[in-house]
């Protein structure tokens, strides 16, 4: 769980992460945008869990883990409950997608301009 300070509705945990005892309405569920994660995902916002959907690298990523999110707020409202103080989040994850460029440019000895990787030019 990580903490949301602009929540106050309180959350539950999904099935597929350990439980939190009474998690409260700080609290926002993470998950990865991996095919299980899409559907805890879906399942966990569905029960009031804001979602900062984690491990997220690439736009079709990104769209696939807003989709789940957009079932689970439709299917929760559709069950009759409020949905406008949750918050859910998705975390593009560049830092890390930055990390393996890094790697890939060193590897295949690609050289690029310095400033694209955070100042680092290419050792060839």
């Amino acid at each position: 769980m990580q903490t949301d300070p602009a929540s106050t509705a309180t959350r539950r945990s999904s099935p597929t992460r350990p439980r939190v005892p009474q998690p409260g309405p700080q609290h926002r569920g993470e998950d990865p945008a991996t095919k299980t994660g899409l559907e805890a995902i879906e399942d966990a916002t569905r029960r009031g869990v804001s979602i900062n959907v984690t491990v997220s690298f690439s736009v079709p990523q990104d769209i696939q883990a807003a989709e789940a999110i957009e079932r689970g707020l439709k299917a929760r409202e559709a069950d009759g409950h409020d949905v406008s103080e949750m918050g859910p989040v998705v975390t593009i994850m560049v830092g890390r997608l930055d990390d393996w460029l890094k790697h890939v440019v060193a590897r295949d000895s690609i050289f690029i301009d310095s400033s694209a990787l955070g100042g680092r030019a290419s050792p060839r």
